[in-house]
């Protein structure tokens, strides 16, 4: 079986589509993944994965800023690749991640007589009205509604996603893939060798960071100490230069500057070995929109921290509540300032014994190839039937 995976910007900087081409090349003859060279390239993959990439640039804000030129010629080329792929006529299964893979694979794919198994997942929702007018993520999201009906295979990392999508007429399958992290890729860090600082409570922010994180409110119990230590922030990512700078102001105006920290994105294969210098992941999402709110089971990060012996701050509401009220490793803040020191204090207390018990549920409840297995296990069935 030959699959073909297509994931618009660079796969390493999504870890669950690393974890899926991890199993179907562990699990198929051959692995193509078509992509953007968004990202330096920092992952082994198996040796039946052939990743292409298209030009693009490994700068975040300057890659979104180009040319509508540039824009077109990166999309025709994309198209032109997934043609000629499809075209050699050996591809089994198609599998798109969100919208504009899917929008574009339905062009190229409507000059190709024979037809493919074609499995989308989606990674993130908005509404129709968060796009600008055809654009290329209006015109995804306009042909994921039209064209639901046409799609074999259709999986969300969040079951309250589903409204957002025409399933009342859909005859294809669908599976419920939360966004776990893989313990193949994630090794139980070493715990006899944990040092407890006696200074600092050091807390880590990795991904995308944004207003919807609660940053600022953080920021304002760092002129408090928890048990005598000193709370420190550090955001790794790709933070936009303008908010990165509003974050800066607003900590040396509580003056405390010193304890905020900001680093490039890290190459999810050099993550593991960096956290192990924190104490607890911040995972916290103020709820504004779908996206973010229904984070429970499709914010990898979340359970990465768990995977990385982290315990973990969410935000507290009924959908947190709902996925992670028995996880223990598993804090719930509303952002005030007295739930916020409260919640550190208790992990600060018994540190050890929260970051064993992290590791613990992750490896019990949150591994990524539980469901994706299943999922998977049911479209090689399918596929193989019709030989």
């Amino acid at each position: 079986m030959n699959v073909f995976i297509l994931h618009f910007t660079h796969p390493e900087g999504y870890p669950p589509a690393l974890n899926a081409i991890n199993y179907i090349a562990d699990h198929t003859n051959k692995v193509t993944v078509l992509s953007v060279d968004t990202l330096p390239t920092k992952w082994n993959y198996n040796k039946n994965v052939d990743l292409i990439l298209l030009e693009g640039n490994h700068n975040r804000f300057e890659y979104i800023k180009r040319s509508k030129f540039q824009k077109l010629k990166t999309y025709a080329n994309y198209i032109i690749k997934i043609y000629k792929t499809l075209k050699k006529g050996d591809i089994d299964l198609v599998i798109c991640y969100d919208d504009v893979p899917f929008f574009l694979y339905k062009i190229a794919s409507s000059f190709i007589s024979k037809k493919t198994k074609l499995w989308v997942h989606n990674h993130d929702v908005y509404p129709i009205t968060a796009y600008k007018k055809y654009g290329i993520n209006w015109f995804g999201a306009t042909f994921i509604q039209k064209y639901f009906n046409t799609i074999d295979y259709f999986s969300l990392p969040a079951l309250e996603r589903k409204i957002m999508f025409p399933f009342s007429t859909y005859t294809g399958k669908f599976f419920f893939i939360p966004n776990y992290p893989s313990d193949r890729i994630i090794k139980a860090p070493n715990f006899d060798q944990l040092i407890i600082d006696n200074e600092f409570i050091n807390i880590i922010y990795p991904g995308s960071p944004s207003f919807k994180n609660g940053f600022e409110e953080l920021i304002d119990i760092f002129d408090k100490k928890v048990n005598g230590k000193t709370i420190r922030l550090t955001i790794v990512g790709d933070i936009p230069p303008r908010y990165e700078s509003d974050l800066k102001k607003y900590a040396q105006l509580k003056g405390v500057e010193s304890q905020l920290f900001f680093k490039d994105r890290i190459p999810y294969s050099q993550m593991t070995d960096y956290l192990k210098n924190f104490h607890i992941g911040w995972g916290l999402y103020k709820p504004v929109d779908l996206s973010v709110s229904t984070a429970g089971t499709s914010s990898n990060k979340i359970y990465e921290f768990l995977a990385n012996g982290l315990p973990i701050i969410v935000y507290d509401n009924e959908h947190h509540k709902e996925h992670l009220q028995k996880c223990e490793a598993a804090f719930f803040s509303d952002l005030s300032k007295e739930s916020i020191l409260s919640i550190i204090s208790i992990i600060d207390k018994n540190m050890i014994f929260y970051k064993k018990l992290a590791r613990k549920e992750f490896e019990d409840n949150y591994q990524f190839e539980k469901n994706f297995k299943v999922a998977f296990n049911t479209v090689q069935e399918d596929i193989s039937c019709k030989y």
